[in-house]
C-alpha cells in the first residue's frame, strides 16, 4: 500500500515548488477560452485574489482547489505530488514534506504503537503515552524516518506519564493504514489486510512494537508453565467477536515465526466510568521453545521486558538450587534496606525452609550479610564489600 496525494483530505493545504506551481497555473489559464485569471478563478470557484495569492505562493493551496486546477490543466495528481514541499491543516504547517509515503518497517512499527499506547484525536494529532524513554525515542525515530519530522510537544497524563503529541499528518496517515481515531475500546477494528500480506520484516517489527506496548512478561518462580508472555486488550462487550478475531490474527502472525500460543480467553469484565460494560481478551505464549523463539525472532524494544524474558529463559535452564539462590540475590539487590528471611520468602514465592537453607549457603559464601538480629529475626542485605558478616 502506498499513501498518495489522492488519499489526502480536501481541506489539507499544500505548497508546491515555485517553478512547477507557476507552470501548472499558466497551463490551466491557457486552457481558458478568454485566457484570463478571472475565468480560471470562476471555473475553480474561488476568488480572483485567492487565485493570485496561491499562484504567487503567498498561501498554501487547498487540495480541493488543487484538484480542480489539475483537472483544468489536465495534469495528473501523481505528477503534482512529486513537487510538494509543505503540507498544512488548520494552523499547522509541516515543511520538507514529501509524497508518496511507502510501507516500511518503521511505518509498520508506528501502526503497532497506534494500536498500542498511541491515540489519534479528532484533529488527527497522534499522542503516544509511555513511561519507557526507549519506546518514546523509538516512536521519534520512526516518525523522523517516515515523515522527515522531528516536531512534537509534551504533556502529562493524569497519572503523570509523559505524552508526546505529533502533528496531524502522522495521525492521518496512521488512520488511513487502519489505526482507529478516538477511543479504541469503543470501536471494531482488525489488523489491516496490507499488514497481513506484507513481508516478514514488517510483520516482525509490528509484533515487536505491539508486544513492547501491550505485552507483559510473567516470572512465576514456582511453576514453569506460568512463566509466560501475555498480551491483552479491552473492548466494549458488543465488540467481543471482532477483538477475538484481532487476537487470532496476531496468533497467526506469530505462527509464521513458528511461535505457538495458547487459546484466546476472556480475562475479566468491568464497567468504565461511564457505566459501559467492557471485557478483556488475551492470550499467552508459554514454554521454553516458544519463549526462546519469541526472543530470537521478535523480541521487545523495551529493555526491561527483554531483561524479564532473559530471566525466565534462564530459569528454565537452571537447576532449582541455583535458581533459588539467584532469586534471593536479585531480591536483596533491589533495596539497601535489610530484610528478614520471612520477607524474602514471601517476595520470591518459595517455602520458608528452602529460603532459609539457601540464605545460609549464600551467607557462608560471603554473598549476603547478616546485618543484625532483632526479636529472634535475622536481617539480611547483599554483601557489597562494604560490610562484614557478623
Amino acid at each position: 500500500m502506498i499513501i498518495k496525494l489522492k488519499y489526502m483530505q480536501n481541506n489539507f493545504r499544500f505548497y508546491l515548488k515555485d517553478e512547477f506551481r507557476e507552470s501548472l497555473f499558466i497551463l490551466a489559464k491557457n486552457r481558458m477560452k478568454t485566457n484570463t485569471w478571472k475565468e480560471l478563478a470562476k471555473i475553480v470557484n474561488v476568488s480572483y485574489n485567492y487565485i493570485k495569492d496561491i499562484r504567487k505562493g503567498r498561501h498554501l493551496i487547498r487540495l480541493d482547489v488543487l484538484r480542480k486546477i489539475c483537472d483544468v490543466a489536465k495534469v495528473k495528481l501523481d505528477d503534482v505530488e512529486k513537487n510538494i514541499i509543505k503540507v498544512g491543516s488548520g494552523g499547522s504547517i509541516i515543511h520538507n514534506f514529501t509524497l508518496p509515503i511507502t510501507i516500511t518497517k518503521e511505518l509498520a512499527g508506528l501502526v503497532a504503537h497506534g494500536f498500542g499506547d498511541g491515540h489519534i484525536d479528532k484533529k488527527y494529532t497522534f499522542h503516544y503515552c509511555n513511561s519507557d524513554e526507549v519506546l518514546q525515542e523509538r516512536v521519534v525515530s520512526f516518525i523522523l524516518k517516515t515523515f522527515n519530522l522531528h516536531s512534537f510537544y509534551v504533556r502529562f497524563s493524569s497519572y503523570n506519564v509523559p505524552v508526546r503529541c505529533y502533528p496531524f499528518i502522522v495521525g492521518y496517515v496512521l488512520n488511513i493504514l487502519g489505526v482507529p481515531k478516538g477511543n479504541k475500546t469503543l470501536q471494531e477494528f482488525l489488523v489491516p489486510s496490507w499488514l497481513i500480506h506484507t513481508n516478514k520484516a514488517c510483520k516482525r517489527i509490528f509484533l515487536r512494537e505491539l508486544f513492547s506496548d501491550e505485552g507483559a512478561v510473567h516470572k512465576d518462580t514456582k511453576n514453569k508453565r506460568r512463566r509466560s508472555i501475555s498480551i491483552a486488550f479491552s473492548r466494549k462487550v458488543e465488540y467481543m467477536n471482532s477483538l477475538k478475531l484481532f487476537l487470532e490474527i496476531l496468533r497467526r502472525m506469530l505462527l509464521e515465526f513458528n511461535i505457538k500460543s495458547r487459546e484466546v480467553t476472556e480475562q475479566k469484565r468491568y464497567k468504565d466510568k461511564e457505566g459501559r460494560e467492557k471485557l478483556v481478551l488475551g492470550f499467552d505464549i508459554t514454554g521454553f521453545r516458544n519463549l526462546s523463539l519469541f526472543k530470537k525472532e521478535i523480541g521487545f524494544s523495551s529493555p526491561s521486558k527483554n531483561a524479564d524474558l532473559d530471566f525466565i529463559l534462564g530459569s528454565f535452564q537452571m537447576n532449582p538450587a541455583n535458581f533459588t539462590r539467584r532469586l534471593i540475590l536479585e531480591n536483596l539487590q533491589k533495596t539497601t534496606k535489610p530484610k528478614t528471611t520471612k520477607e524474602i520468602t514471601e517476595e520470591i514465592g518459595k517455602a520458608y525452609s528452602t529460603t532459609k537453607k539457601y540464605i545460609r549457603s549464600l551467607y557462608k559464601e560471603g554473598k549476603v550479610t547478616l546485618c543484625y538480629k532483632l526479636n529472634r529475626k535475622n536481617y539480611w542485605t547483599i554483601n557489597d564489600g562494604k560490610q562484614k558478616n557478623m
